[in-house]
This record gives structure tokens, C-alpha cells and sequence, in this order.
């Protein structure tokens, strides 16, 4: 128990547990959410909207962000994209290509924060939304670095491929970041 809260992401993740309880608890979900929950081919995320209200969106994993130290999945939202990210192992500073254009927030309908020429910190869960195709914003992230200001980027990268690619740990963290299916 004590390694999990020295784990980087112990809150986020205690939040996204807290989020499914409560939703459990509400029975809050309906017949046709909890049947599309089962399909074991698209994921869904459960976030809060500006009105403190529940909303079950389906989710695309995109691989690879970073060289695979950032987990990212886009949806859409009131016809834009938006892209629900955080780094695998704590932070990082992640970079865009140049003349992407998009909003970083905390939380979906969230304030807006300082992102400075298409980089920011990224620690814990954070959401940028675009106006871009899917394409292109596959595209972007495909592209997306990261920084060398935190010493966690070289453990992630030497680490990457065992960490992040066996199945029991990338479906864990998946579904701890809520991200998810209800068997």
C-alpha cells in the first residue's frame, strides 16, 4: 500500500476510482451505456463536465505519443477533438510541432492554461482541444516530444518497452486512468 502513494499519478488515479464509485453507487449509468461498456473494442472515459455532471464519452488510443512515455486518447466534444493525455511515469515537458493549434486544460470545461509555442508541463491527467481533423491531430502527436527537463524522460525511454508494452500493466493503467470497459 505504501508504494502506491509515492506512485506520481496516486492521485489521479484514487480520483478516477472515486468517479466510478460514486457512478456505481448513483446507478448512474443507463441500459444502453452499461451495454456499450462490454464492447471489447471501444474504450470509453468518464469525465466531469463544467457542470460537475458525468458525461461516458467513447475514446481511440493513440500509440506512440513521445516515444510511448505519454498515454493519449481522443474523442469528440461539442464538435471538437480533444485529447485526454498524461506522462507514464510523472512529468515531462511535451512539445507540438510548430502552428498546431489547441486549448490545454485541466479538465475538460476547464480554465485554459499556459502552453508556451505548442509546449507544457504535463503531470497528472490534462486535456487539449482542437479544432483539427483526427488526422490531423494523430498526425501532431505522432510528432509530439518530449524534453529533457525532468531526469523521469530517460527512465521512460529506457524503460518504455517493458513497462509499457506488456498487456497486464497497459490495461491496468488504462482503466485507472478511466479508460474502460465493464465486463
Amino acid at each position: 500500500p505504501g508504494h502506491f502513494f509515492k506512485h506520481p499519478r496516486a492521485d489521479d488515479l484514487l480520483e478516477v476510482m472515486r468517479r466510478w464509485e460514486d457512478v456505481r453507487a448513483r446507478n448512474w449509468l443507463t441500459a444502453e451505456q452499461k451495454e456499450a461498456l462490454k464492447s471489447p473494442t471501444q474504450e470509453h472515459h468518464l469525465l466531469v463536465n463544467g457542470k460537475g455532471e458525468y458525461e461516458l464519452v467513447p475514446v481511440r488510443e493513440i500509440r506512440g505519443v513521445a516515444g510511448g512515455c505519454v498515454s493519449a486518447f481522443l474523442f469528440s466534444r461539442n464538435g471538437r477533438r480533444v485529447v485526454m493525455m498524461w506522462h507514464n511515469t510523472g512529468k515531462g515537458r511535451i512539445s507540438f510541432p510548430s502552428g498546431f493549434t489547441f486549448t490545454l486544460r485541466k479538465e475538460p470545461d476547464g480554465e485554459p492554461l499556459a502552453a508556451e509555442n505548442g509546449a507544457f508541463d504535463i503531470s497528472g491527467r490534462v486535456y487539449i482541444d482542437t479544432d483539427a481533423s483526427d488526422d490531423v491531430v494523430g498526425a501532431v502527436l505522432s510528432e509530439a516530444s518530449l524534453g529533457h527537463r525532468y531526469s523521469v524522460y530517460r527512465a521512460c525511454h529506457e524503460d518504455v518497452q517493458n513497462c509499457l508494452s506488456g498487456p497486464a500493466l497497459s490495461r491496468v493503467g488504462s482503466h485507472a486512468a478511466g479508460v474502460g470497459r465493464v465486463a
